[in-house]
C-alpha cells in the first residue's frame, strides 16, 4: 500500500550549542513587535540588546575591549525568555496543513510535524 502524504512524519534536529552566542538579536525585536511588545518595554529590550561589550582577560592583562554583535547576553532570566520568543518563531515556516510540536532537550530542539 502506497504512503499517503496525509500520513507522512519527520522530525528536525537543531544544534543549539552556543544558541546564546548566535541567537538573531534583530530577529527577537521582530518578534516582539509582531506580538504587540512596543513602547517603554521595547525600549528597556533593546538597550539590554544592543551596545553590549565585553573584556578578555589573560591572567592580570586585559584585552581590548569588543562589541557583542550577535547573540543574547546570558546569564540573565531575560535572556532565557527572549531565547525562547525567537525559537518559538519557528513554528511560524508551518503551512496550513501542517502541525507541529516544539521539544526543547539539552543539547537539540526537535520538531515534529504530521502533515
Amino acid at each position: 500500500m502506497p504512503l499517503s502524504i496525509k500520513n507522512m512524519q519527520f522530525q528536525n534536529f537543531f544544534d543549539l550549542e552556543k544558541a546564546y552566542d548566535t541567537t538573531w538579536k534583530y530577529g527577537i525585536l521582530k518578534d516582539l513587535h509582531e506580538t504587540g511588545i512596543i513602547g517603554h518595554l521595547q525600549n528597556f529590550i533593546q538597550s539590554f540588546l544592543n551596545n553590549r561589550h565585553f573584556e578578555v582577560r589573560l591572567g592580570s592583562i586585559i584585552l581590548d575591549s569588543f562589541e557583542q554583535e550577535m547573540g543574547i547576553p546570558e546569564g540573565s532570566i531575560l535572556s532565557v525568555t527572549l531565547f525562547s520568543i525567537k525559537k518559538n518563531s519557528l513554528a511560524k515556516v508551518l503551512t496550513n496543513n501542517m502541525h507541529g510540536s516544539l521539544y526543547m532537550l539539552k543539547m537539540c530542539s526537535v520538531i515534529n510535524l504530521k502533515i
